[in-house]
C-alpha cells in the first residue's frame, strides 16, 4: 500500500479471518491499525499485528463516537476505514423472525454508515481518507434463501455510492464484493449449498480471505488515488 506509514486504519471484524487478515497486512505495511469486533479475541489478535483493540458493538453510535475520540488521542488522524464486519442468516421471507431481520440489518448496514459518519470528520481534518464497505456477490443478484442478508448487501453498495460522490475529493469510498470464501459465514450455508456454488464458480474452488485481503489494501492505497465509487468482485467468476 502507497503511503502506508502514518496511516491509521480501523478494520471492524477483526478478531478472525478476513478482518484480521486485513488488519495484519496493513500493520505489515506500516500502519497502525484499530481492530474491532463483539469476540474479546480481538485482544490476542490486536497483538499479532502491535494494534490497538476495541470490543464493542459496530451498530452502537456511542461505541463509534468513544473510538473516534481515544483513536484521535493516541493515534492521530484517522485515514483508512474497513467495514469488515458483517453477519449471514439462511432464511425465507415468510420464516425469517424479525428480530434475525434486524440483527442483519444493524450489523451489516447500519453499522458501515454509523463508522462512516463517525470517522469522517477525522478524515476530513487529515485532508485524506480512504473507506472500503465489504460487500457480497448476494450484493449483485437475488438469493433465495438468504433474503435478509441479501438485502444489507444490496444496501452497502449503495451506501457506498452516496457516500463516494458526498465525501468528494478528500475521501475515496469504494467497495469490494467476495463470493464464496472459506470462512465461518460461508460454513452456514452447509456443505450441500457450497458444493452447489462451488459448482457454478468457474474457478472451480472456494477462495480464501487472503485473495480478499489484496482487493481492499488496493482501493486503500493510493495506487487507487483515482478510484471512488468503484466495486472489486473477488468470487471466482461466480457472478460473471
Amino acid at each position: 500500500m502507497a503511503r502506508p506509514r502514518g496511516a491509521v486504519a480501523v478494520v471492524t471484524g477483526a478478531a478472525s479471518g478476513q478482518g484480521l487478515l486485513t488488519a495484519r497486512a496493513l500493520a505489515s505495511q506500516g500502519a497502525r491499525v484499530v481492530l474491532v469486533d463483539r469476540d474479546e479475541h480481538v485482544y490476542e489478535a490486536a497483538e499479532l499485528c502491535d494494534g490497538t483493540a476495541i470490543v464493542g458493538d459496530v451498530s452502537d453510535p456511542r461505541m463509534w463516537d468513544r473510538l473516534v475520540q481515544d483513536t484521535t488521542r493516541d493515534l492521530g488522524e484517522i485515514t483508512a476505514l474497513v467495514n469488515n464486519a458483517g453477519v449471514f442468516r439462511v432464511g425465507d421471507i415468510a420464516t425469517t423472525d424479525p428480530r434475525e431481520i434486524d440483527l442483519l440489518y444493524r450489523v451489516n448496514q447500519l453499522a458501515p454508515m454509523l463508522a462512516a459518519r463517525a470517522v469522517v470528520p477525522s478524515m476530513r481534518r487529515a485532508r485524506r481518507g480512504s473507506i472500503v464497505n465489504i460487500s457480497s456477490t448476494a450484493g449483485l443478484c437475488g438469493r433465495a434463501g438468504a433474503v435478509a442478508y441479501t438485502a444489507t448487501k444490496w444496501a452497502v453498495r449503495g451506501l457506498s455510492r452516496a457516500l463516494a460522490a458526498e465525501l468528494a475529493p478528500d475521501i475515496r469510498v469504494n467497495t469490494v464484493l467476495p463470493g464464496l470464501i472459506d470462512t465461518p459465514m460461508a460454513a452456514a450455508n452447509g456443505f450441500e449449498v457450497n458444493t452447489g456454488i462451488v459448482a457454478n464458480t468457474p474457478l472451480g474452488r472456494i477462495g480464501a480471505p487472503a485473495e480478499v485481503v489484496p482487493a481492499t489494501l488496493f482501493l486503500l492505497s493510493d495506487h487507487a488515488s483515482f478510484l471512488t465509487g468503484t466495486e472489486i468482485v473477488v468470487d471466482g467468476g461466480l457472478s460473471a
